[in-house]
């Protein structure tokens, strides 16, 4: 089964997906992302987020191989 979080960082969105053995990380950028500014400390505000208000960032997803024997 596979899951995911969501991550902010400034104003872009990471959306990791655990694949089994590898980490997949999506990277979308935040249309008209000035009312966000701060909203990292202000959790409620993020609530409004919607998802057409993301775009997906072509040519930036990330594939993070994991050797969980290591950890």
């Amino acid at each position: 089964m596979t899951t995911y979080s969501i991550v902010l960082i400034e104003c872009e969105f990471l959306k990791l997906i655990d694949a089994g053995n590898y980490i997949e990380i999506e990277n979308y950028a935040v249309k008209q992302e000035q009312p966000l500014y701060g909203a990292s400390r202000e959790p409620q505000r993020l609530k409004a987020l919607k998802s057409a208000q993301l775009e997906k960032l072509p040519g930036c997803n990330m594939i993070v191989e994991v050797d969980w024997s290591q950890l």
